[in-house]
């Protein structure tokens, strides 16, 4: 077989895993929406009817968790806060990896010398567009 007609087969073959990938991914997106209207209503039946949990025979054991998720209104008063308690040690200085990726793409763009500390790794990969 030619190397053309190698390479012809591999781009179907890839085309076709990619519009697998994208269907599962529209699947599974839908799924993740029937689970995220199902749960409340199901939490909503279990505490009206006063059920903490309740066992399906092959399926297994359901119940209720509650679990708490912190929201930051003003990060400097809140470090403040966790350092006064001793608990600075796990303040994180950060920097967001997106805001950091398109930052260095400007760099490079500029001929501009990359920040200390930093290396950018070219990956080449091969895009469809219809």
């Amino acid at each position: 077989m030619k190397k053309e007609e190698v390479l012809n087969v591999r781009l179907r073959k890839l085309a076709k895993l990619r519009k697998e990938k994208s269907d599962l991914e529209k699947e599974l997106k839908g799924i993740t929406i029937e689970i995220e209207t199902l749960s409340p209503e199901i939490v909503e039946t279990m505490e009206a009817m006063g059920v903490t949990n309740l066992k399906l025979k092959n399926v297994g054991m359901f119940y209720l968790e509650t679990q708490g998720y912190p929201i930051v209104k003003d990060s400097e008063i809140l470090q403040n806060s966790l350092r006064k308690r001793g608990l600075g040690d796990i303040i994180k200085e950060t920097v967001n990896y997106q805001t950091l990726r398109a930052t260095c793409k400007e760099l490079l763009e500029n001929n501009e010398a990359l920040p200390d500390g930093v290396e950018v790794f070219m990956k080449t990969t091969v895009r469809v567009r219809r």
